[in-house]
């Protein structure tokens, strides 16, 4: 009650300090690249404040680099199976000739030192970056029973790798494909009697594929579109994450609707838990007339023509007697004088008395 004895209204507390729950998951996904077509496999691991995307690379397990940019492996060629491998890939097609496939206790695999996707830069010494998948099949069958050659690892594996095996045939003769598997011309001559290569020593390097940070999207007052770029049209099974400093995670696929519904609620509802916990702590710093009751992104489609219309994402925030929209969320004080567009709200609360009900809403007497 206050000096008058008049009792005070009763406060009510405002939506954003209320507990919003967030959530923690991990799980793989495709990453398409829209400046070079490509789609690979990440892994993606969401916390309550982060989304971090990671790409698998080859690290040294026993060595003091944990990361390595190239490796050189000996193999010795095997009368039955060969090299142990497939290739695909090559310069005509402008992609590198990459390691398809290893072939489980042959002599890629018995190294420990090659994996699928690792690019193939030498043979013996000869550079291959820029050589035809048939130039390079020729180099490794003609290369002796000896083959060293220079690998790196691709973090983002070229999606031809994803196409069907193509199968040589029996006809060992035929022109390869450079989009399918090279595995049988890599034999050599039928006659090469090499021993199996010796079990690596201790002291070699060990390597393994791991998952590793790539990209790591902060979710404070982050937006997820499913929008493509320029136009209304929405991705299916798809979106992105925008990052308030710039960081975007680029297109995340999923291989049903349900898994994209599943990782964009839970993402969704991190950002939200993070916006309301940081409208509290704005909330504690402004005076009771210059409360903020809402701040989040929506998604604004201009007026006018219907056709090429492109959306726009603008940052809203409802904060004391105004209405703001901003290009950017606002971060420090004066941000919140640079709105795009301010409007004013004003609240009216209609109260009718019960004498009043009666009075004048009585029917009139009659004559």
């Amino acid at each position: 009650m206050d000096v008058t004895g008049k009792q005070q209204p009763e406060l009510i507390e405002r939506p954003a300090s209320l507990p919003v729950p967030t959530s923690t998951k991990s799980g793989i996904a495709l990453l398409y690249k829209e400046e070079n077509n490509n789609t690979y496999d990440v892994c993606l691991k969401l916390t309550n404040d982060a989304l971090t995307i990671q790409k698998l690379d080859v690290v040294c397990t026993n060595g003091s680099e944990s990361q390595v940019n190239h490796r050189t492996v000996v193999l010795r060629r095997q009368a039955t199976g060969g090299l142990g491998l497939s290739i695909k890939g090559g310069a005509e097609h402008n992609v590198p000739v990459v390691i398809s496939k290893i072939f489980k206790d042959q002599v890629a695999d018995q190294t420990g030192k090659l994996f699928v996707g690792d690019a193939v830069l030498q043979v013996n010494g000869i550079k291959v970056e820029h050589c035809t998948h048939e130039e390079v099949v020729h180099l490794l069958r003609t290369a002796g029973d000896e083959v060293t050659i220079t690998v790196r690892y691709l973090r983002e594996v070229p999606s031809f790798l994803k196409l069907p095996l193509g199968s040589p045939g029996l006809d060992r003769s035929r022109v390869s494909s450079p989009l399918f598997d090279s595995g049988l011309h890599l034999n050599g001559n039928g006659n090469n009697t090499a021993a199996s290569p010796p079990s690596p020593s201790a002291n070699e390097p060990k390597y393994e594929k791991r998952w590793l940070d790539a990209v790591c999207v902060p979710l404070l007052m982050a937006r997820v579109s499913r929008y493509k770029a320029g136009t209304d049209k929405l991705r299916s099974n798809c979106f992105e994450v925008f990052a308030l400093d710039g960081v975007r995670t680029n297109i995340l696929q999923f291989c049903t609707a349900a898994e994209s519904t599943d990782w964009l609620q839970a993402i969704s509802t991190n950002i939200n838990g993070l916006m309301q916990e940081n409208i509290k702590i704005l909330n504690k710093s402004s005076s009771s007339d210059n409360q903020i009751v809402h701040m989040g992104w929506a998604c604004e489609t201009p007026e006018g023509s219907t056709t090429c219309r492109s959306s726009v994402f603008k940052f809203l925030a409802l904060r004391g007697p105004y209405f703001n929209i901003f290009k950017c969320p606002p971060i420090g004080a004066t941000d919140w004088g640079q709105a795009e567009t301010t409007y004013n709200l004003y609240e009216v609360l209609f109260k009718v008395h019960k004498l009043w009900m009666t009075e004048d809403c009585s029917p009139a007497p009659r004559a």
